[in-house]
């Protein structure tokens, strides 16, 4: 009996965010069925398409979070990690929908992945047994043709499911008034020359450094980091896709950060990831100054200069041989926080590209919520 494979696939629905002055609200699921989250709550929504009979009620309220900028990280003469909060316990309430959307959406790519290779497994079995049976092919001509066939069936179902595979997706959809989408783009360039900084660090972990200290290393600078050398650019979550860019950030604390167009995705793993909505999110600029023992990357301005051992009026010391100078560089510190935990700072080369790009995240964020 030749073999066979069927399976129905889940329909994934699809997100459609709706950006507005108003403020930001997300439905998630089909015509005639759905579930809004928005800042008054989240709602029902049920109807019959094509007849006008619509029907909407509430189901919850959101609870309102704190939305003041967390103080900055406190500094103490030993080293203090600079680092979010526990992943799972910083997501933002009216994003949990989309998270459980997000999560059946993984389940049920990591279902088909698994079909995929359980049938891929069947034809390298079924290939040998069929080279195995053409050294007896007068008595078994017949069993040789049904194995044929269930090659071509198995096949079949291989590209199936691979074209399932790819269309198993949260769909972003997202409805822009021209003015945010204005900005939005504004906001998405800004990022882009950032992204183009010759040098970003990601700060780990900081220190401050006492005035004896200092004068006992013979040092000028007040503050010590630890710094990892990381990237920005454009990249995708394989569970969602949507037509605008998704803006990423490098992370050496274990999870990476996706911009989307009203939330940021903090991503560690399959299982390990928060969704934070832009409202619960600040961004801010400070411009600092770095004793840079390493080159000064070229598009950074030297503000000053140092040397390797100080007196404590900022002279060289000449008791030190071959005592050389040091360049101090400005660098733009980008400061990621929220009232939940989460807690990342980098440092960027292009120190004036920094400012421009949080402000063109402030000045986006200002327009959807009305701020």
């Amino acid at each position: 009996m030749a073999w066979s494979y069927r399976k129905r696939l889940k329909i994934v629905p699809g997100v459609h965010l709706n950006l507005s002055r108003s403020g930001v609200s997300a439905t998630i699921g089909v015509r005639g069925m759905s579930v809004t989250y928005g800042n008054k709550g989240t709602y029902a929504n049920v109807g019959i398409p094509g007849t006008g009979i619509y029907s909407r009620f509430k189901i919850s309220d959101n609870k309102s979070s704190d939305n003041t900028p967390s103080e900055e990280y406190p500094i103490a003469s030993s080293f203090t990690p600079i680092v979010s909060a526990d992943i799972l316990t910083i997501s933002s309430p009216n994003m949990e929908g989309v998270k459980e959307l997000i999560i059946k959406t993984r389940e049920q790519r990591k279902e088909i992945k698994a079909d995929i290779k359980s049938i891929k497994g069947k034809i390298r079995r079924n290939i040998c047994y069929r080279f195995f049976l053409f050294l007896f092919y007068p008595i078994v001509k017949k069993k040789i043709h049904l194995i044929k066939e269930d090659l071509r069936v198995q096949r079949q179902t291989v590209r199936e499911l691979k074209t399932q595979l790819e269309n198993c997706y949260v769909n972003l959809d997202i409805d822009f008034e021209p003015d945010i989408l204005e900005k939005y783009l504004y906001f998405i360039e800004s990022f882009k020359k950032l992204s183009q900084s010759q040098k970003i660090w990601h700060i780990i972990r900081a220190r401050k450094l006492n005035y004896s200290e200092r004068v006992q290393r013979r040092i000028s600078y007040t503050t010590e980091v630890d710094r990892v050398k990381v990237e920005f650019g454009q990249r995708i979550l394989p569970e969602i896709k949507t037509k605008y860019e998704v803006l990423w950030l490098q992370n050496r604390n274990g999870h990476d950060l996706y911009f989307y167009p009203n939330f940021l995705i903090m991503y560690s793993s399959q299982e390990k990831y928060a969704i934070i909505d832009y409202a619960d999110l600040q961004l801010a600029y400070r411009s600092t100054t770095f004793v840079e023992t390493e080159s000064v990357p070229r598009d950074s301005k030297v503000v000053d200069y140092t040397w390797y051992k100080v007196n404590k009026n900022g002279t060289p010391d000449r008791r030190f041989k071959d005592n050389y100078r040091i360049p101090i560089a400005a660098y733009g510190e980008l400061l990621i926080t929220n009232s939940s935990g989460i807690q990342e700072e980098y440092n960027c080369s292009n120190n004036e590209q920094t400012q421009m790009f949080v402000s063109a995240f402030n000045w986006y964020k200002s327009a959807i919520y009305n701020y």
